[in-house]
């Protein structure tokens, strides 16, 4: 859902070290998960956490409700490349339907994601 690499750029942390990296990374995805369930309902953020574990009965009960025709989409088309010669990849329905419940969801999730990054830029040796 994010770039890695461009988020360590972002926040200004390339220079850490990789342990201290993933803490930021750790404490950013941490933040950005209260941000985006801060509006949610329970049940929403029960879906949401099923979708994110692979429950693959939830994935596919929402996708055939929410994107019958996800397969023909280019993203999704795009995220199956590769899987037959990597099986440890996450499975392309999870992550399009996990891309996509966010859209859905959290419209405002660009905002969120920048407002997060801003916040810890401030506070990065705090995460350290």
């Amino acid at each position: 859902m994010f770039d890695e690499a461009q988020l360590i750029e972002q926040l200004g942390i390339q220079d850490l070290t990789p342990e201290e990296q993933e803490n930021v990374l750790d404490e950013y995805k941490i933040q950005l998960g209260g941000r985006l369930t801060e509006d949610l309902s329970d049940d929403q953020l029960a879906e949401f956490e099923d979708i994110i574990d692979g429950n693959q009965e939830v994935i596919d009960r929402w996708l055939a409700a929410n994107k019958p025709d996800y397969r023909d989409s280019e993203a999704y088309q795009e995220l199956a490349k590769g899987y037959d010669e990597d099986p440890e990849k996450v499975p392309a329905d999870k992550v399009y339907a996990a891309t996509l419940w966010i859209a859905t969801y959290s419209p405002d999730f660009e905002e969120k994601m920048s407002a997060v990054v801003d916040q810890m830029k401030d506070h990065i040796d705090e995460y350290k």
